[in-house]
């Protein structure tokens, strides 16, 4: 995606041009952030004593393990899942101001549905 600036077409009503409106930024993809590499460390160190890997490690260290590698998934998932919310979002409202058409007032996930 470049950044280009988007400039709408004004109405015929309407003689004077609306400011252009600056190009959205790119969302990163997901494996190029270091949020997705520190949440990967934090599965493998969590995961690596129920592996059976580490010879003599005890039921609670094990579980413990597990359920750190589990709670950094669900929360990098989490994450991620509300900043393209956000994105999508803010690119309907845009996108809306682009045309003049009144911005939705639900999320674009339940105008969807």
């Amino acid at each position: 995606m470049t950044d280009v600036a988007i400039t709408p077409t004004p109405s015929p009503s309407d003689p004077q041009p609306a400011p252009p409106f600056p190009a959205s930024p790119p969302v990163t993809p997901g494996w190029r952030t270091s949020e997705a590499w520190l949440t990967l460390l934090a599965i493998l160190l969590g995961a690596l004593p129920s592996s059976g890997l580490i010879d003599g490690s005890p039921l609670l260290i094990k579980l413990v393990g597990m359920g750190v590698a589990l709670l950094a998934s669900l929360g990098y998932t989490t994450n991620r899942t509300s900043l393209k919310r956000a994105h999508l979002a803010a690119h309907a409202q845009l996108t809306c101001a682009m045309f003049r058409a009144p911005a939705p007032t639900e999320t674009p996930c339940a105008l969807a549905a």
